[in-house]
């Protein structure tokens, strides 16, 4: 039907054109045929174009759909079988990502393990007065979000650096934060972003999980270079 009105628009457009026009001569019939198979291939082509740029429009709502999905950040605690609620111990030695639309093989959900994995919370004890100071707002026991970027340069955390070295680009920047200090098992350093999010859910200490902000101590080891009790920038760099 389209190319049809296309057809039509276009002969009733030549009718109207004088006895000059190079389209079309009243004793040249081949030129309406050709004028035919201007607006035939015409058509196609903007059905070409239309096309592509509803594949791209699709692939952009993908593509921001993955850029937006986030996830639980997650962590092990191991409860011995000997201890009771409040001697637990142990933790795993990273953090996990976990999302938020999870799926299953076969379970059972009768606890029969040790080994249990639970989100993550903002700790800051050190810090009820000043904690937005940090990050902007009182993230205190709000459960840390995480999310999985892909980058096509190669990435490093650096801790001690507010900013990238020249020639690298800064992806973002905040503070080294790490488990709560009494916890028996070591997890691993984290760069929490300077306005870090949360993932909702309470505010009252729940998780098994907290993380921490991390102080320099000079006296062990570091020069004056890193004032005792400074927390410590860091900053994700990608070149």
């Amino acid at each position: 039907m389209r190319v049809l009105t296309y057809i039509f628009l276009s002969v009733v457009l030549c009718m109207g054109l004088g006895h000059g026009d190079y389209i079309v001569h009243d004793h040249h019939e081949d030129n309406y045929g050709a004028l035919i198979n201007f607006i035939i291939n015409n058509y196609k082509y903007n059905e070409t174009i239309s096309e592509l740029i509803s594949k791209v429009q699709s692939l952009e709502r993908q593509m921001a759909q993955l850029l937006s999905s986030t996830g639980y950040m997650a962590g092990l605690y191991f409860v011995p079988p000997t201890t009771t609620q409040n001697q637990e111990a142990g933790r795993g030695g990273n953090y996990l990502c976990l999302p938020y639309n999870p799926s299953w093989n076969y379970y059972s959900d009768k606890e029969n393990g040790n080994l249990k994995l639970t989100g993550v919370e903002y700790g800051m004890y050190a810090h009820l007065s000043d904690i937005s100071n940090f990050f902007g707002s009182n993230i205190r026991g709000q459960q840390a979000p995480c999310s999985v970027c892909r980058s096509l340069r190669s990435q490093v955390m650096i801790p001690g650096r507010s900013g990238c070295y020249d020639g690298w680009t800064m992806e973002y920047s905040g503070y080294l934060v790490y488990a709560q200090p009494d916890y028996n098992e070591g997890t691993e350093f984290v760069c929490l972003d300077l306005r870090p999010e949360h993932a909702g859910g309470s505010t009252n200490y729940e998780a098994k999980n907290r993380i921490f902000l991390v102080e320099a101590n000079s006296e062990f080891g570091l020069d004056d270079s890193y004032p005792n009790g400074r927390e410590i920038a860091c900053v994700i760099c990608s070149i």
